[in-house]
C-alpha cells in the first residue's frame, strides 16, 4: 500500500476502504478576483458493482415534482 513506501495514501485508497459515499463542501478563493469565493462540491463513491442495472419505478407526480412537467402530449 501506499502508506508503507513512503507516500501519502491515494484518492483509490481511501474509496477502497470506506463503505459509505463522500460529498464534500468547499470554499474555493479565485486568485484574480480580490476576495472572491465560490462554493464547490465534490462526491466521491466507494469501489462497488456500478454495472448492475438497477429498475425504478417512479409515479407521475414524483417525476412532475423532480423534472417538471413533460411536453409528449400525455395527460
Amino acid at each position: 500500500m501506499a502508506a508503507q513506501d513512503g507516500k501519502k495514501p491515494s484518492d483509490r485508497h481511501y474509496r477502497a476502504v470506506r463503505n459509505k459515499p463522500l460529498l464534500m463542501l468547499h470554499i474555493l478563493a479565485i486568485p484574480d478576483e480580490a476576495g472572491a469565493r465560490v462554493p464547490a462540491f465534490g462526491i466521491s463513491f466507494p469501489e462497488g458493482q456500478y454495472t448492475q442495472t438497477v429498475t425504478i419505478v417512479a409515479n407521475r407526480v414524483w417525476m412532475n415534482t423532480m423534472q417538471g412537467p413533460s411536453d409528449n402530449g400525455r395527460r
